[in-house]
């Protein structure tokens, strides 16, 4: 086990605890979770360095190069635009970064925990259920989710929101985001609207013999438990001191991606 506790970094509004009035780079949480093992879902190294950056899609990767190949280590997901696209298009980029690593794909969707570094990944239709695989995968028994809201908190959705536009160009020149950015210029939330709980549902039998908390009372998604962060920091102040610095906890995780993938 590289770590007991894990905590996954969505980008929903209830990281901010409130408190807009405060750049996010300097909300509290931070500090909190700094040598936790953390895995910070796209945009989150722009305001806190996890461990380990996780994106979903090729389009994140080709948008936010330069600032992904800067970072410790990031994790993205296989899928067939690597070789159809970036290839032909941006071969410049197709061969990855020493600090970037593709996790295998499960192309049917089926779920297998631990053995996802064998089977693949469940599943990169949203970020976050990716992150929450991960922390699994890593052998976590204890995950917190931060920022898995899938609302709209005090008319916001993200907790980057008035700071950060998060949008970048497809390959056809328009504008796109895992995020729900729209034209406008707002976060719609249409996507939100959708049955969320259904594509969560196969982390249910692993509630049997793990924590997995969601730190957000008001979250659209219902098949975890629900937390506020005082109790979450009250977790984190009782719990086992995570000892291991952030560099050991990386080159843990890259030597079991490497034994495992390359098996």
């Amino acid at each position: 086990m590289i770590a007991k506790r894990g905590v996954v970094i969505g980008s929903g509004a209830s990281i901010r605890e409130g408190q807009w009035d405060i750049t996010p780079s300097c909300l509290p949480v931070w500090s909190a979770i700094q040598n936790e093992l953390s895995i910070g879902i796209n945009w989150c190294y722009k305001y806190f360095n996890p461990t380990v950056t996780l994106f979903g899609d090729f389009e994140f990767y080709r948008a936010e190069f330069e600032n992904l190949r800067k970072l410790p280590l990031a994790f993205g997901m296989q899928d067939a635009y690597w070789g159809k696209t970036l290839k032909v298009r941006w071969p410049e980029l197709y061969h990855l970064e020493d600090n970037i690593y593709l996790l295998p794909n499960r192309l049917d969707e089926k779920y297998w925990g631990t053995d996802a570094w064998k089977y693949g990944f469940y599943d990169r239709w949203l970020s976050g259920i990716l992150g929450i695989n991960l922390a699994v995968a890593l052998g976590c028994t204890e995950i917190y989710l931060l920022g898995f809201d899938c609302c709209s908190t005090e008319g916001r959705t993200h907790f980057y929101q008035d700071e950060f536009k998060a949008v970048h160009r497809s390959q056809n020149d328009k504008d796109v985001s895992g995020v729900g950015f729209s034209r406008s210029g707002n976060y719609k939330t249409n996507l939100y609207n959708q049955d969320f709980d259904e594509k969560f549902f196969p982390f249910k039998k692993e509630l049997e013999r793990i924590e997995i908390l969601n730190v957000s009372k008001n979250s659209g998604i219902t098949v975890f438990p629900k937390i506020g962060y005082s109790e979450f920091y009250d977790r984190l102040l009782k719990g086992e001191v995570q000892e291991k610095p952030q560099d050991k906890l990386r080159d843990e995780i890259l030597n079991i991606y490497k034994e495992s993938y390359y098996a």
